[in-house]
């Protein structure tokens, strides 16, 4: 009707003035009917063209039933109704569509007419305006919990698959195997069980924005981001180009992460190279900000919270001597616990959601994935992810989708993705508890199994068109993972070897032997071609960012070396190896002046020889005389 009577379709002010009936002789309408005809029939073609888009229900039979059964007077109605039912054919009802507001949400705009084209995109998922217009936080329902997904498959659902309650809203993303359904509860009842649970919300108060303004101004803010773009983005690709962070909407939280990470990068900026040259502790103050303000967040957390905690967790050590292994933990336990949470473990590719937020969610669900393979493997621990339960381990190039990374950085990516796999299989076949007590003395399973995963790691190396050997800070990085993965595997080699030691079956000590001998050959390869790419880096020092398990990768080829010289099995090799650990120390001390990511390394391999090598260690004759004859003719070593 509003488009049959020329007006604008939306109930924001009162009805225009009735127009006058005609006096005349009945309204000409044959070329309006064919006008509002065709366009109706445009406007059905776009609809119909659109497969994103689901099918709108068939209102005809009710609105003609409706119309005919109104009064009529005189002319005006009459022909109205002849011009509507002569259009009627190609006419379906207009349906409520939801746009993204820009900033956190979802906002409910005018209905579409049937002149308006369909939105390119489904609807969002990650951001919702509730019944109460207040942004909501949405819960994965999982097949054990107290929603049925069965059951909710059966409730009566929008165009959009939303079922609306007073304070609750099911959204419905997928069916089949694995039905997948989202709770979303109003902010305003999260509130509510804040305040009952002594929980303060310091997001996005006046206040706390206040603050983080007066560390970072909002220009400062948009170089600093510009920064992160350029130097983390390429490692952590956790935002899509359809919905970048801005100082003036984005979460006080998320902000202050992106600004800690990128801050030490100020120098490749002319301008906030001189506004931080007098504030040391800029770092530490934001990092202080975004724990702060996330904390009430957690109690509910979003998207956003996801992204933030990713960005604290992957944050550079400052202090490069300190693993800081307890907070890497803590961290990244409840980044997983988050993660569960907004169903990042699960795979979205199916769900009937925008195509830039599919590739998002694949991206950050594949991000925590290697974080946590990654960290976990740095600091000796298992996994908290289980692989049975997280879908998404690998990317494909259509997660690049709007992902802001050029070809060569996400062809790097895809190298890691890769490598994690078969990273993710060393520990799981090699370093669980039930993998170690299993092969402890099982030599020829283990080896079997070591031989198969070296195998796979080589052609990994080989298939890589600039992987290992390419230019660059992801390749670099991907490199530094290669020999971190091989030496895990020797390191469960010599694990075996030392089980079989303690509890080996008489007659056995030729097996042993020549056992002995495969796995220190090939875990004495490893070492030597890893120092020796480690000390050829010539990173450019815009490229300086490292992973946050890679000082403890670097230092982990220290501590193999030291346990390849106390396990010598004779004085020569005894002598080869301390040797070795000597003009490492000297490659080291100069190196990590240019890579700070060494430091943890060389600090490794400096405090035994300050300590004292005999002093520290319960060695063998040989390996001792070994030591003895070196440092006899090397004083100095002592020195510091």
């Amino acid at each position: 009707m509003c488009i049959l009577h020329t007006r604008s379709c939306t109930f924001g002010s009162a009805n225009p003035a009735r127009p006058e009936k005609p006096t005349g002789p009945a309204i000409e309408t044959t070329d309006t009917t064919g006008t509002i005809a065709a366009q109706f029939a445009a406007s059905e073609e776009l609809r119909n063209n659109n497969s994103n888009q689901p099918p709108a229900q068939d209102h005809r039979a009710e609105l003609l039933a409706f119309y005919s059964a109104a009064p009529t007077e005189d002319g005006y109605e009459s022909s109205s109704r002849q011009l509507f039912e002569a259009s009627l054919a190609d006419f379906r009802i207009p349906t409520l569509t939801f746009a993204h507001d820009g900033g956190d949400g979802l906002a409910i705009t005018s209905p579409i007419t049937a002149l308006d084209p369909l939105p390119a995109e489904p609807e969002l998922l990650d951001t919702l305006l509730g019944s109460d217009n207040m942004e909501s936080t949405p819960n994965f329902i999982g097949t054990t919990g107290e929603f049925e997904p069965h059951l909710v498959r059966h409730y009566r659902c929008d165009a959009s698959g939303r079922k609306r309650f007073k304070k609750l809203t099911v959204q419905f993303v997928q069916s089949g195997t694995l039905p997948s359904h989202f709770w979303f509860t109003s902010q305003s009842l999260y509130s509510q069980s804040r305040e009952k649970a002594g929980v303060l919300r310091l997001c996005n108060t006046p206040e706390e924005r206040g603050k983080l303004e007066s560390l970072v101004s909002t220009s400062v803010g948009r170089r600093l981001i510009r920064l992160f773009d350029r130097f983390i983005a390429p490692h952590y690709p956790i935002f899509s180009s359809q919905c970048r962070p801005s100082p003036e909407s984005s979460p006080i939280y998320l902000l202050a992460s992106i600004y800690a990470i990128a801050h030490s990068y100020a120098q490749y900026d002319d301008s906030l190279a001189l506004d931080f040259a007098y504030q040391e502790d800029l770092y530490a103050r934001l990092l202080q900000t975004a724990r702060r303000t996330i904390e009430s967040e957690l109690h509910a957390p979003t998207f956003p919270v996801i992204q933030s905690l990713i960005l604290m967790l992957v944050q550079p050590t400052m202090h490069h001597l300190s693993s800081e292994s307890s907070l890497k933990r803590t961290l990244l336990g409840t980044l997983i616990s988050a993660a569960y949470t907004l169903g990042l473990h699960s795979d979205a590719a199916s769900w009937p959601i925008a195509r830039w937020q599919i590739a998002q969610r694949r991206r950050v669900s594949f991000i925590i994935f290697i974080v946590d393979s990654w960290i976990s493997c740095s600091l000796g621990t298992p996994p908290m992810l289980c692989e049975q339960n997280w879908l998404v381990d690998s990317l494909s190039a259509e997660d690049a989708f709007e992902s802001g990374l050029s070809p060569a950085d996400w062809e790097s990516l895809l190298h890691q993705s890769q490598l994690t796999s078969i990273l993710r299989k060393v520990l799981g076949k090699l370093h669980t508890l039930r993998a170690i007590a299993s092969l402890a003395l099982d030599t020829d399973k283990t080896y079997s199994i070591a031989r198969e995963l070296q195998d796979e790691l080589q052609t990994w190396r080989e298939n890589i068109s600039h992987g290992a050997h390419g230019e660059g800070a992801t390749a670099t990085i991907n490199s530094v993972g290669y020999y971190y993965v091989h030496a895990n595997i020797c390191r469960a080699i010599l694990s075996n070897h030392v089980a079989n030691e303690r509890g080996a079956m008489p007659g056995a000590s030729l097996r042993r032997q020549e056992c002995n001998r495969y796995a220190r050959n090939i875990t004495k390869q490893c070492l030597v071609g890893a120092m020796h790419y480690f000390l050829q880096i010539e990173q450019n020092p815009e490229e300086d960012f490292w992973p946050v398990w890679a000082p403890m990768a670097f230092a982990s080829f220290i501590n193999l070396m030291w346990l390849m010289l106390v396990t010598s099995v004779s004085f020569d090799e005894a002598t080869e190896w301390i040797k070795m650990l000597s003009s490492t120390r000297n490659d080291l001390r100069v190196k990590s002046k240019q890579l700070q990511v060494l430091r943890l390394a060389l600090l490794r391999i400096d405090a035994l020889f300050w300590k004292g090598i005999e002093a520290t260690f319960q060695l063998e004759k040989h390996v001792a005389e070994a030591v003895s004859a070196l440092l006899a003719g090397n004083r100095d070593l002592l020195s510091d």
